[in-house]
Formats: C-alpha cells, structure tokens, sequence
C-alpha cells in the first residue's frame, strides 16, 4: 500500500499552511522593521518623543495640554516614551498600537510630544532601549514626589495628539 490519499492530501494543506504563515510572518515584520529603522544611539535635542496617553484625566484636547502626572516615572523610577524620528501620523500611532496597546487592553485616546532637549534641559536624560523598537526611558529622577512633578510642570510646550479628533 503505497500511502493513503487523505495523508497526502493533509501534508500538502500543511506545506500550504506553513508557506503561507511565513510569507504572512515576512510580511508583518517587514512592515514592524519599517517602524523600527532605529535612530542613533544617543537622543538629540532636536528629536521629538512621544508618550502614549490611556487616562482621560491625563490631557485636555480642548486645552491641547497634558497633566503633569501622565508624565511621572513607573515604580522603577523611569517614564517610557518612544522616538518619533522620521515617523508622521499613522506610523506614529501603529507603535502605541503594536507596542503598547497590548499590555493596557485598549488603543491609546492621545499621546503627548515632547522635545528631546527639554527633557534635558530640565535635568533629566532620556536613556534608549533595545526593545520594543524605538522605546527610551525618561530618567534621572529624584527620589521625592513634589521634586519629580516640580520636574514635570516646566515642560510646558508639550502638546497633545489624537487620533480622533486632531491631525497628527
């Protein structure tokens, strides 16, 4: 007997299934690598970050301002942005959508664009990571809470984005 047919017919529907997830895996990573053409190294004071915003209470779309405490450090004593070099709208909003998305459950109503160099002016130095692509931290905070939002209430030129209602 030299094999049954159904077998035949289930490995070539498995070879198919394979072939076509990787294609569709080449494709979706092709399109993260786009997003993640890395900036250098070292931040400029010229390049914008972006901290994608999930609270209602922390920004004013009317006011196109962010509340201070969206931009306070996590427990580890660092605040997570991304690097927006060479990105515009959409793209800008596909990493808060791949990267960050998934571990708060929900799209992100606003996002808050921040100069580089401000964070640096005000003390504090923005520090790139390896993964996700494009992710830094905000660092160097003081340990006491009215120091950090003391910190937080300088960078006043910090406009909010969002996708609904405002152009990105």
């Amino acid at each position: 007997m030299r094999g049954c047919p159904g077998a035949r017919a289930s490995m070539e529907w498995s070879r198919y299934l394979i072939d076509f997830l990787r294609s569709f895996q080449r494709a979706w990573l092709g399109s993260i690598l786009s997003l993640t053409n890395s900036p250098a190294r070292i931040v400029s004071d010229h390049e914008l970050v972006s901290r994608f915003l999930f609270h209602r209470t922390d920004f004013s779309i009317e006011k196109r301002r962010v509340n201070p405490r969206a931009l306070m450090p996590r427990s580890d004593g660092k605040t997570s942005v991304f690097r927006i070099l060479g990105l515009r709208g959409r793209r800008i909003w596909q990493i808060g959508d791949i990267f960050v998305r998934p571990h708060r459950g929900k799209p992100a109503p606003a996002r808050a664009d921040l100069q580089a160099g401000n964070v640096s002016r005000i003390g504090l130095r923005l520090e790139p990571g390896r993964w996700p692509p494009r992710h830094a931290d905000i660092a160097g905070w003081p340990p006491e809470k009215h120091a950090k939002m003391s910190l937080v209430q300088r960078p006043r030129s910090c406009p909010v984005r969002s996708p609904r209602s405002l152009t990105a």
